[in-house]
């Protein structure tokens, strides 16, 4: 795909200067940072789930194989800039602005495979992308408190990292390790503690040498 000239008939009247509400001081959701997508999605009930990280990583991927090279997606709460990039790879010379639309991220898909003229073998290769996000995993066991106690003195120690996706208020300071409740090989429940989720193992082993260094806590790096 090539760096768009021009911004189709379809893309000019996605591009009309509309007002559109920017960003609140304060708001919950979540907010994500994929390649070249940077995304900031409002939502009262947000809540860090392995279902929504698998979801986000699989389609922040997607819509960043659709950019051009040279251009970047930044969407927050609903307000959609696609552009340029300048050479510290910021947004620089807006390709088009989109009016505002908290739309969810397969819809934001489709806008944009319009937007940036996708093919169809484009669209088809994309879509047929599998992303595998992967997360620091430092306690497994039966007790719910003990996990929570983990988790809490791994934030206190400021020693994990969100890594592409942090969940929770802004601004606030959100948790990086979390509980997530299953079940063992036996069908017995299990809380397991993990830390952060990540796109590349190099990310999430320096997570893991980070929780190690400050709290002497073994654990290992596994798909979410």
């Amino acid at each position: 795909m090539r760096l768009l000239r021009h911004v189709p008939a379809f893309a000019v009247a996605l591009g009309a200067v509309l007002s559109a509400p920017r960003a609140e001081a304060c708001w919950d959701g979540y907010s994500v940072s994929v390649g070249r997508v940077s995304l900031s999605v409002a939502g009262e009930e947000a809540e860090w789930t392995p279902a929504l990280v698998r979801e986000v990583a699989l389609w922040g991927t997607r819509i960043d194989a659709l950019l051009p090279t040279g251009t970047r997606l930044d969407s927050e709460l609903g307000s959609i800039t696609f552009c340029a990039t300048s050479p510290d790879g910021a947004c620089g010379a807006s390709v088009a602005e989109l009016p505002y639309s908290p739309d969810d991220l397969p819809t934001l898909f489709g806008k944009m495979a319009i937007v940036t003229h996708g093919s169809s073998n484009d669209i088809r290769r994309i879509m047929a992308l599998n992303v595998e996000p992967l997360t620091v995993q430092v306690f497994a066991g039966k007790s719910a408190r003990r996990a929570a106690a983990v988790a809490a003195s791994i934030d206190a120690a400021g020693a994990g990292e969100h890594g592409f996706i942090n969940v929770g208020g802004f601004p606030a300071n959100n948790p990086s390790a979390h509980v997530v409740d299953g079940k063992d090989a036996a069908g017995h429940p299990v809380h397991r503690v993990v830390v952060g989720a990540f796109l590349s193992r190099g990310d999430a082993a320096r997570v893991l040498a980070s929780v190690r260094r400050a709290l002497g806590i073994k654990g290992f790096v596994r798909a979410l």
